[in-house]
């Protein structure tokens, strides 16, 4: 059995982007922390033909997180939350006995679609909670961002 956990927006919603980045970036935006990787970021996110992080470029940030601790039998939805951060909006966190960890949801997907359209970044495959929860955010940031500059 799948526990899923529906997260309620409650981060406030970012300014829309304008501008486009290269063929293969995600649109751009000033970073707002400089000391995190620039690819962690949705000026420097390194996305592939249909939109979606390129995991091979990611794993290369793993071991940025590995010492990251795991946080143990929090909520479901808040693992890989920070203390005093919120959980982004479309995020769903997951646990079953193949796994646990973030699905990215696309934003034009309903409720009643499938999960499995949405990106899953499994903890266990990713290292840890934090890394699985800020690339299953940046995934969606990447994805409301090209609807934005579509419209």
């Amino acid at each position: 059995q799948v526990k899923v956990s529906n997260l309620s927006p409650r981060r406030p919603p970012r300014a829309p982007i304008v501008t486009t980045g290269a063929a293969g970036m995600a649109p751009k935006r000033a970073p707002r922390n400089s000391s995190v990787d620039a690819r962690m970021t949705l000026a420097g996110a390194v996305v592939d033909a249909k939109g979606k992080l390129d995991r091979a470029v990611y794993k290369a940030l793993q071991d940025q997180f590995e010492d990251v601790p795991r946080t143990g039998r929090k909520k479901l939805q808040t693992r890989g939350v920070s203390e005093g951060e919120t959980a982004a909006e479309g995020l769903i966190a997951w646990e079953d006995t193949k796994g646990s960890g973030w699905i990215a949801r696309h934003p034009t997907r309903t409720r009643a679609q499938k999960a499995s359209e949405g990106v899953w970044y499994s903890a266990r495959a990713w290292g840890s909670w934090r890394f699985a929860y800020l690339l299953a955010a940046l995934q969606r940031d990447v994805w409301n961002t090209s609807i934005a500059a579509e419209q």
